[in-house]
């Protein structure tokens, strides 16, 4: 079975970190202008559901429940593991 090689370099660059074999320092530059351009990665999906017009036309109700429902699903998630993470290293959560 082949890997993806972006998530296998995620993967050993986690390791890396975790390991301290990389320095946080090393890719904290980098991570911030990645987190400050973050936008400009959604042009082309968002281009390429927009040309999709008869779709979301003909389909519009099982795409709005499937957003609406990973939108709900992703911050429940995120939530949990927020909490997790704040259990896990002593701090109360802060709601």
């Amino acid at each position: 079975m082949p890997f993806n090689p972006a998530l296998t370099g995620f993967a050993v660059l986690f390791i890396a970190l975790l390991l301290r074999f990389i320095p946080l320092s090393a890719v904290e530059g980098g991570a911030k202008l990645l987190i400050a351009q973050s936008a400009l990665f959604l042009i082309p999906a968002v281009v390429a559901v927009a040309r999709q017009k008869d779709v979301l036309k003909a389909d519009w109700a099982p795409l709005l429940l499937i957003l609406v429902g990973g939108t709900v699903l992703s911050g429940a998630a995120t939530a949990v593991a927020v909490e997790l993470v704040a259990r896990r290293f002593g701090r109360e959560s802060q709601a």
